[in-house]
């Protein structure tokens, strides 16, 4: 599985990077054996049934504790998740199972943390700010994160990261702004990209962390955009705001410089579109009444997008030589 995952990037990579027709690439496929047969799919399906059965495992553990909670002792409520993840613990040690699976059971063991933290602070009511629930969780897991090397444990653990420094914000601290938070995430997410990617180039794992690269990335987009625009119309906190537009800056400079290097249109696309978003802000700020300015702002809105998707779709043709 592996051999043919690295064949497929190698293909994809001499694509992206020459004029090779689409039939050629079709044909280097079929000629390496690259498109998943029976037993891929009996992969695929065996990944699939376990995760959808570690995510049910979970989801009724928590509805048991939600419907019997009353009828529990607190000893039983807290033993009964904690036997559970000594046995699960215990299993990885002794029957050492494939990476795949005992990266399911990580995830697994993770989700129960914060279960047990929650049970345990609805049991003696700790009076604990809902930050200090989502610190504790994310440091308890933190060692399971780094070493599992599985993307969708990072993203819980990212999740959490991000939950931590919101609630902190709102229940904490009085001296971190909207556009502040904003700075601080994005340098978190930065951070957890740039290491992503010189994984990437370390093991060749594109195929298996793509999603989680695009997500972050959309993601550290999505919330710059906001942040311009919260500065465009509030114009308060002009430092962190300042901040921003450097950090919005870097982050498409190298977002389109990354784009262009690599052959990879995602980037390019959502750039675009925040930019396009930012100036439709810009064309309505002026503007007492906003209601007179619509009409010019969506036309603008249809045909800036318009003319980015055209383009999109241009470079798209040309890097992977679909036009024949």
């Amino acid at each position: 599985m592996q051999a043919r995952n690295l064949k497929r990037q190698i293909i994809h990579l001499f694509s992206r990077h020459s004029h090779w027709s689409a039939a050629g690439v079709e044909a280097a496929f079929k000629e390496q054996n690259v498109y998943a047969d029976k037993k891929d799919w009996k992969l695929f399906l065996n990944i699939f049934l376990t995760g959808l059965g570690a995510s049910f495992m979970i989801a009724g553990i928590v509805f048991f504790f939600a419907f019997n909670w009353d009828h529990l002792h607190k000893f039983a409520k807290l033993g009964i998740i904690q036997l559970l993840m000594v046995c699960l613990a215990v299993w990885i040690l002794l029957f050492k199972p494939g990476e795949l699976v005992r990266n399911i059971v990580l995830t697994v063991l993770s989700c129960l943390t914060g279960v047990l933290f929650a049970v345990f602070g609805q049991i003696y009511q700790t009076g604990a700010n809902a930050y200090d629930f989502f610190l504790g969780w994310t440091l308890f897991i933190a060692l399971w994160a780094l070493i599992s090397d599985f993307p969708p444990l990072w993203l819980i653990f990212l999740v959490l990261v991000h939950m931590t420094l919101y609630l902190y914000t709102e229940q904490v601290s009085d001296r971190w702004n909207y556009a502040g938070l904003i700075n601080i995430q994005v340098v978190i997410d930065l951070l957890v990209l740039l290491m992503v990617e010189w994984l990437f180039k370390k093991r060749l794992r594109e195929v298996k962390t793509g999603w989680f690269v695009y997500l972050t990335g959309l993601y550290v987009i999505v919330i710059l955009t906001s942040a311009i625009i919260y500065g465009i119309y509030s114009r308060i906190h002009m430092t962190e705001w300042m901040i921003s537009i450097g950090l919005s800056i870097l982050t498409y400079t190298a977002g389109v410089f990354h784009g262009f290097r690599t052959r990879n249109v995602f980037y390019l696309s959502a750039v675009g579109f925040s930019l396009i978003v930012i100036l439709t802000a810009l064309l309505i700020k002026p503007f007492e009444d906003p209601v007179g300015i619509f009409f010019i702002a969506g036309l603008f809105l249809v045909l800036t997008t318009t003319f980015l998707i055209r383009q999109i779709m241009k470079l798209n043709k040309e890097w992977h030589a679909a036009a024949q």
